[in-house]
């Protein structure tokens, strides 16, 4: 992992932060075949707010339109996986554990409480989104987190077994790497 990747496990300057938000609002309005909104006269926290209402009215939009639904859910991890491998490379991202160290700086720009254990468990304490999205909402847009972790961990699959939105106190999930075949 490279130096500065270790320093932004500590600090994040506002002006990535908001590269980062860019895209994300990029790739996911790509994903619904939409435009996204221009944020570039806005605080990095006012855009976090704008990615959060645009993010909600797109899906629940989407979730309208079931014939849809599964190329949108494809191309959201598809896109986040290409994002989440131009880190794995960028970074020299080698590991499992290096990977969820990346995902723990990403998500906390985001405003999420991420936190991981070696054996591939994940809790999310605190999500900034959870009071703007329903459960539906959630689980089209956790494409986006499926595809982000496979692309930072060169394959592993995230499956959630709880989440916020969905009445629990916290969101659960696990990392589980696939056996290459011979």
């Amino acid at each position: 992992m490279t130096l500065f990747f270790r320093a932004a496990q500590w600090y994040v300057p506002v002006f990535l932060k908001k590269r980062e938000l860019t895209k994300l609002f990029n790739i996911t309005s790509e994903s619904f075949g939409c435009a996204a909104p221009s944020i570039s006269d806005l605080s990095f926290a006012d855009a976090l707010v704008q990615y959060a209402q645009f993010t909600r009215t797109i899906a629940e939009q989407a979730q309208t339109e079931s014939s849809r639904l599964k190329t949108i859910q494809d191309k959201l991890y598809r896109h986040s996986y290409e994002l989440g491998n131009s880190y794995r490379k960028k970074f020299h991202i080698a590991t499992l554990t290096e990977a969820m160290d990346a995902c723990k700086i990403l998500y906390r720009i985001l405003g999420i409480d991420f936190r991981s254990s070696e054996d591939g468990t994940i809790k999310i304490l605190l999500c900034y989104f959870s009071p703007y999205y329903s459960a539906s909402t959630c689980r089209l847009l956790s494409f986006l987190d499926a595809g982000l972790m496979a692309g930072l961990s060169g394959g592993a699959r995230l499956i959630y077994s709880q989440r916020i939105t969905e009445g629990f106190h916290c969101c659960s999930a696990e990392i589980i790497m696939e056996e290459k075949k011979k």
